[in-house]
């Protein structure tokens, strides 16, 4: 007769390996998500001006909520989590000065870039304590930036690059 501990490991050996096989490594969620963020920053959707302030004009998903504006910052907020719009109006879309300034840490980070004839965006995450990553995106003189998990990575870059993206000054 088999030893039922025996038993039971034959039984769940096969369910936990098809569950870990199922789950994302880090590596993978990050190019799909430089994937997401390189297809938004070169498609050429349209998306709805749904928000206003001042003279900026521009794309907000239901899923966030404008919090406040400080100097050039926007802040705004979807499940408790900021998410934090910044823009340089000195700088050009084409600008580098954000990505540059990430280039110089000396952190390990994920950091690729896209290019047009008139812009320049990038994407980079670093990983932080507890599964936390630091993400940002950016084209040129704007950047959002906010702290997120491995989960929902894919996702709000994406939405971040729309936001970034759709931006227009009036």
């Amino acid at each position: 007769m088999i030893d039922k501990k025996v038993l039971l490991v034959f039984l769940t050996l096969p369910l936990f390996i098809l569950l870990t096989g199922c789950l994302d490594s880090e590596e993978d969620v990050l190019e799909e998500s430089n994937t997401l963020v390189k297809d938004v920053f070169l498609s050429d959707e349209v998306l709805d001006k749904n928000f206003e302030l001042n003279r900026l004009e521009m794309y907000k998903p239901d899923s966030l909520e404008f919090s406040e504006a400080r100097d050039q910052n926007l802040i705004f907020y979807g499940n408790s989590q900021p998410f934090i719009l910044f823009i340089n109006e000195l700088e050009a879309p084409n600008s580098k000065w954000y990505y540059n300034e990430l280039q110089e840490k000396d952190d390990e980070l994920h950091l690729r870039t896209f290019e047009t004839d008139d812009e320049f965006a990038y994407f980079s995450a670093e990983e932080k304590e507890d599964d936390q990553f630091e993400v940002q995106v950016g084209i040129g003189g704007v950047k959002m930036a906010t702290l997120t998990n491995i989960s929902d990575l894919k996702e709000d870059v994406q939405e971040m690059m729309k936001m970034v993206k759709s931006i227009e000054k009036k």
